[in-house]
């Protein structure tokens, strides 16, 4: 394994690295950089193509002669965490792992390992620990190098590993409903099956044009494979969460501790709900289970009618006395929707195929967007 050290990483170790061939094999081009957070040394390895960096923090004097297997055991956790199976770690991260070290790569490779660096400097009071500014990193959309020109890099490196190796990808796919009782907006989701139920409500405000500000939960009743019922709650305490509103018989988890595929098969239903003021709630139905999908996903296949828009459910209840539907016939409650509900076209948009502007990044280039818009017709691809 090929590991590219950069000057002041070569002047840490102590030595002199000689200039590196240049990178052919994307998943054999690792760069390393070293920077100085609060007055502590954190190494920043980086996957060059595919922009998946992998922070090791905490370096002093004497780990620097072992610096090679801190930054593998770092790599395998890395990998494990974002879902890529044991088996793909263990054919591309073996134990007796040997990095090669070379001095800094090309300038373009330089160039985005030090956009990492001054990224993590600049956003790491954002967020309470390096873990979670490493996770949204590397769940951050992001221009790439060799075969990989856009994507989330977490997921661009899974499939690239998975394919590699020949490990399958399994995956679900998805029925959501809002009802808005004139109509029902509805998304058909292709998901990772073992995105952690952290990662589908992303999905699913991406489906429905929500920008998460407010509280959410998923409710899975009882089932064959499932004891009792199930409560998935987000990490952030609940203000108005009370220890009456717990049942007996039910059981609350963590939604990033929890993956799809484990409490989830093909055919159960279970509820999402976000915005317990106005009320929001989409009913969730597991079509199928695919048991290797290699394609692009997360991804909508079927966008069919529109969703009401954030904090509005407050001013529909005053129409139709129930948060967040409409029973009032007229142009009131069609105003306060942003949208027109008396054209057969409006009540039902089947717009799948099409790629929506929200679903792209506003950072991605306009000429390029609308080369990412061109390679996915098939569906719309979530962030």
């Amino acid at each position: 394994m090929k590991l590219y050290c950069s000057q002041a990483l070569q002047e840490k170790l102590g030595c002199k690295c000689r200039k590196g061939p240049v990178p052919t094999d994307p998943l054999d081009s690792w760069a390393a950089h070293c920077i100085t957070i609060q007055r502590r040394n954190v190494v920043v390895a980086v996957l060059l193509p595919f922009r998946f960096c992998v922070l090791i923090p905490g370096v002093k004097g004497r780990d620097w002669d072992s610096l090679d297997p801190q930054i593998l055991q770092h790599m395998q956790g890395a990998l494990r965490h974002h879902g890529i199976s044991q088996a793909v770690i263990d054919q591309y991260l073996p134990e007796d792992t040997a990095f090669e070290k070379y001095g800094a790569p090309d300038a373009p490779s330089r160039a985005k390992v030090a956009s990492v660096a001054r990224m993590i400097q600049e956003r790491l009071g954002d967020f309470p620990d390096l873990q979670s500014l490493q996770d949204h990193l590397n769940n951050t959309h992001a221009t790439g190098g060799v075969k990989v020109d856009y994507g989330v890099p977490c997921r661009v490196l899974k499939r690239t590993l998975h394919v590699r190796y020949n490990e399958p990808l399994p995956a679900m796919e998805l029925e959501c409903a809002l009802d808005l009782e004139r109509y029902t907006a509805h998304r058909t989701l292709i998901v990772p099956a073992d995105a952690t139920f952290a990662s589908l409500h992303r999905y699913l405000q991406t489906a429905f044009r929500w920008q998460r500000r407010h509280l959410h939960d998923f409710t899975l009743p009882p089932a064959a494979h499932r004891d009792g019922l199930y409560h998935i709650v987000e990490d952030v305490p609940d203000p108005f969460a009370s220890p009456l509103d717990e049942k007996p018989d039910e059981r609350r988890l963590f939604a990033h501790q929890f993956r799809l595929q484990d409490l989830l098969q093909e055919g159960d239903t279970f509820l999402y709900r976000y915005d317990f003021g106005d009320g929001w709630e989409v009913s969730c139905a597991v079509r199928r289970c695919i048991p290797d999908y290699r394609e692009e996903m997360p991804v909508c296949t079927l966008w069919e009618g529109k969703s009401p828009p954030e904090d509005v459910g407050a001013r529909l209840s005053a129409l139709s006395g129930h948060p967040g539907r409409s029973q009032t016939p007229g142009i009131q409650a069609d105003a306060v929707l942003g949208i027109s509900l008396e054209s057969p076209l409006d009540q039902r948009q089947h717009q799948q195929g099409v790629s929506h502007p929200v679903l792209c990044r506003k950072t991605r280039p306009i000429g390029s967007l609308n080369r990412f818009r061109h390679r996915h017709r098939k569906g719309v691809c979530l962030p």
